[in-house]
């Protein structure tokens, strides 16, 4: 990860929650520029979907 022009070591833990967070924020910003083409339906069960893997990493799991 870098910061101030350097770099640390971060585990995969750490990674993999950071990774979860922004996939959702991303899939959100997406919904909001109306380049998700699904309906109501499917876009809610996929955000949930993405809010299940931030869940997940938070505990430790590898995100699905």
């Amino acid at each position: 990860m870098k910061l101030n022009d350097s770099w640390y070591n971060i585990s995969e833990l750490c990674r993999n929650r950071i990774i979860a967070v922004c996939d959702l924020f991303c899939y959100l910003r997406y919904i909001q520029e109306g380049l998700v083409k699904s309906g109501f339906h499917e876009t809610y069960w996929e955000v949930m979907r993405r809010r299940r893997n931030i869940a997940l990493s938070k505990l430790g799991f590898p995100i699905s």
